[in-house]
């Protein structure tokens, strides 16, 4: 795994944890309605049902993009979970998971740490494993 992918993944959490909500909040954006499939009009649908029917779409291209997103977020945590050195580890799930600032790691790992040599962990991992 890159840097690239792994500050992807850093960015995507957020947005994960966005469609999410919106996904499980859509139903009360959906308007109501005839929505038996029966024509009430003379027309095949009215306004309402093609409405209907067009949030049931961004409904379902919201929930393909969530689990495409989720699955790419699993492969990066399997990656950062075989990581031996336990405080290498905390340094990539505090940064690429949690999404935390540099000098906050360097705080809770601790042990004189500066936010340079958490860093300098990382990427010095990733230069060894690639």
């Amino acid at each position: 795994m890159t840097l690239q992918q792994l500050n992807e993944l850093r960015k995507e959490s957020g947005i994960i944890k966005n469609l999410k909500e919106e996904i499980e909040t859509f139903a009360d954006s959906i308007p109501g309605g005839n929505i038996s499939g029966m024509p009430s009009a003379k027309s095949v649908c009215n306004s309402k049902e093609r409405r209907y029917i067009s949030c049931l779409a961004d409904k379902e291209k919201l929930q393909k993009r969530y689990e495409k997103m989720l699955y790419k977020h699993s492969e990066a945590i399997k990656y950062i979970e075989r990581i031996q050195d336990e405080t290498v580890y905390n340094i990539f799930r505090y940064r690429f998971v949690e999404n935390y600032r540099w000098n906050k790691i360097a705080v809770i790992v601790g042990g004189g740490n500066t936010e340079e040599t958490v860093k300098k962990m990382v990427y010095r991992y990733l230069s060894k494993n690639q």
